[in-house]
Formats: structure tokens, C-alpha cells, sequence
């Protein structure tokens, strides 16, 4: 069976729009789109047309040629959030009467399809639940998904540019089609269906994860690569990732995923979030219901998703290393300086004793030899 599935679309998606990389957002120990491959294999496709806008290079790295996942991978470039639903059309135009057909998106994740044809519907489209803070159409209770299976006789595919296009020529495709609730469905397309799947997954990472090491409590994944200061708290269920670093006094958890090559300096909180890998988190920053890229934060407020400009206090690490190195080498400098300063005290206060024991023990040999001794008289 072949699928067609759209990499990341969030034109007009408010503070999401920014990071053409959320697919590769961790879900709990793994990025999103791993679990869109393995629901793809589950699902017994063989064949992958990747649709990718712009600036999407490192989902495509990430993906490959599928043999990662025994399946192969065909990519297709767009230049505009139009063309993907243009090339998206022009593939479902090709196919063959009776062809199985899986369409679905990266940054939304149906878990459970079921079989294409045989006697079933035509089409079946699955709804999810729909984000009553910062989801688009949260007047409704459920919108598509961007995911569906197709069969049957294969029809004319008029112009398409968006998604809503999209969803009405699928339900106008005949009387044999069928609106599923995915009640499954894990939804990246909001902020706040983003935090509802990782607390979900985080919840779900009671086993053992390959390769963690440690005596964590309940819940707590640590790679064996990442470091945690002894003063560090974790608090699970949380994740933190290969090389990730959590400094002294750091507090993380609960439902917290931390991505690969991340710094949590000193003094750091960060509570139902996740970090992107190769991100920065400076000294006592409090992250709370966000999403954190790099040097961008998103954070879940009562009106939506709102992008936060954070400056030096969150950022690449790669922007970051060096005035994170010179702060260091501050703290060290200083730290140097205290105890060098300490130590000349230390000194002086022993040489001071010192002199003062030896003065007494003198003054008491002089005085003795004062006394006057008796002398002969005639």
C-alpha cells in the first residue's frame, strides 16, 4: 500500500508557523515523526511520498531513503504552502482504480487506521478532538485530522491550495464515505494538543527505555550519555537525552522532555515542557507549559500560543557557547578569587596565633629571669 503524507504545514498556525523542525519534536524519548513512520509500517504501507514546504531539511534528513524503517521514501519539494496540496492532488490524481491509499501529515498522528476497501467505505476520514485554546475551529468539537484512507474507483482531482480544499473533494468523493472520531489521535498542529501528546507518551514510558541507566525514580529516563549534577532534581515522568547536561540546583519535571545536546544551567525549572535538541537553557530561567526551540520559547497563556523573546536567557547552543564559555570562566574566576582570598586569611589568622603563642612563651622565660636572687651579706 501506498501513502501520501504532508511533512509540516503551519501557514496560519500563529507562534507554530515559526518552526518548520516540529515535526522533530520529541514525543517523550523520540521525535514525532518516528512515530508517523511506525504507524505507517504498522499499517502495512511499503511506499512513502514525503510533500515537504520549504525549509523543511531537517525532517527530510531525518527521514531519508526509509530504510531506517524497511520502507521507501520518496520526497517531493514544494515552493509554497500551496504547492503542497497542489503536488499533494496531483499524486492522489495518479492513483489506479481500486489502489489503496493512506494520506496523512507529519505534525499529526492518527495511531489506528483502519483497512482501506474491502467491502468498507470509500474514504474514511479521521477527526480529532479539537484545541479549545489555540487550535483553529475551536468553535467545533472535532476537525480533520489530515489523515484518511482511500479506495474504491479513483476520481477527478479539481485544484486544490489548502487543506480545507482538500477535506471537501475527499467527503464530495462519493456516497461511500465515512467520518471517523480518532479518539487516538496525537495533534502537534496546536501548543496545546502538543503538551496533551507528550504528557500522554511521558505517562506511557514505565518500561525501561534501551540503553538508560541510573537508580531514577518511578518514571525518570536518563541517556546513558547525559549528565545530572548530584544537586541536580528530576522529577518524572520526564526524559532527558543523549549528551543533554542538567546543572546544580536545576529542577525538571514533571513531563518534561529534554532533547539531545541540551544544557540546563543552574537554577533552572522547567515544568510540562519540551526542550528541542542543541538548545541552551540560561541560569534560573522558569519554563512552564512551553516549547522550547533553540533560541525560541513557546508558552501556552489563556489566549493561545504566544512566542517569547527571551534573548541570552534561551538560545542555540551552538549561538550561545561562547558567551555561556566566558560566563563560566567568570564564575571560575571569581571563585578562584574567593577561595584565594579565604586562603590568605587562613594564613594570616595561623601566623597571628602562631606569633602570639610564641610571644607569651618568651615574656614568660624573661620574667623569670628577673627574679632577684639572694645575695650574701657580711
Amino acid at each position: 500500500m501506498r501513502a501520501v503524507v504532508i511533512t509540516s504545514d503551519h501557514s496560519g498556525s500563529g507562534a507554530l508557523g515559526a518552526l518548520s523542525d516540529l515535526p522533530l519534536a520529541l514525543l517523550a524519548d523520540r521525535p514525532f515523526l518516528d512515530h508517523v513512520c511506525e504507524t505507517l509500517v504498522r499499517s502495512r504501507v511499503t511506499v512513502v511520498d514525503w510533500v515537504s514546504p520549504p525549509n523543511c531539511e531537517a525532517a527530510l534528513d531525518f527521514l531519508g531513503d526509509g530504510t531506517r524503517w524497511g520502507v521507501r521514501f520518496r520526497h517531493h519539494a514544494a515552493t509554497s504552502a500551496a504547492h503542497v496540496y497542489q503536488i499533494v492532488g496531483r499524486l492522489l490524481a495518479g492513483r489506479a482504480d481500486g489502489e489503496a491509499l493512506v494520506l496523512g501529515r507529519g505534525d499529526c498522528l492518527v495511531t489506528v487506521l483502519a483497512p482501506a476497501g474491502a467491502g468498507g467505505p470509500a474514504t474514511v476520514l479521521y477527526d480529532a478532538e479539537s484545541d479549545p485554546i489555540d487550535g483553529p475551529g475551536s468553535d467545533q468539537s472535532r476537525r480533520w485530522s489530515g489523515w484518511a484512507t482511500v479506495s474504491g474507483r479513483a476520481e477527478r482531482i479539481p485544484a486544490i491550495s489548502d487543506e480545507r480544499q482538500l477535506e471537501s473533494h475527499l467527503v464530495g468523493e462519493g456516497d461511500r464515505t465515512q467520518r471517523v472520531a480518532a479518539l487516538d489521535a496525537l495533534d502537534f498542529r496546536t501548543l496545546g494538543g502538543y503538551l496533551a501528546a507528550n504528557r500522554a507518551a511521558l505517562g506511557d514510558l514505565a518500561p525501561p527505555i534501551p540503553g538508560c541507566v541510573g537508580n531514577w525514580p518511578p518514571g525518570v529516563r536518563v541517556a546513558p550519555s547525559a549528565r545530572v549534577h548530584p544537586l541536580a532534581t528530576l522529577i518524572g515522568p520526564v526524559f532527558i537525552g543523549a549528551g543533554s547536561e542538567i546543572a546544580a540546583r536545576a529542577t525538571i519535571g514533571p513531563n518534561v522532555a529534554v532533547g539531545a545536546d541540551c544544557i540546563i544551567d543552574r537554577g533552572v525549572v522547567i515544568t510540562d515542557t519540551a526542550v528541542l535538541p542543541g538548545t541552551y537553557v540560561g541560569e534560573d530561567v522558569r519554563l512552564d507549559c512551553a516549547l522550547v526551540a533553540q533560541g525560541r520559547v513557546i508558552t501556552l497563556g489563556k489566549e493561545g500560543a504566544v512566542l517569547v523573546t527571551t534573548g541570552v536567557a534561551v538560545a542555540s547552543l551552538t549561538d550561545h557557547l561562547p558567551a555561556r564559555l566566558t560566563a563560566i570562566a567568570a564564575r571560575s574566576r571569581d571563585r578562584i578569587a574567593t577561595w584565594g582570598a579565604r586562603a590568605v586569611e587562613t594564613v594570616r589568622a595561623l601566623r597571628r596565633s602562631i606569633r602570639d603563642g610564641l610571644g607569651g612563651a618568651n615574656t614568660g622565660g624573661r620574667e623569670a629571669d628577673a627574679v632577684p636572687l639572694p645575695t650574701a651579706t657580711d
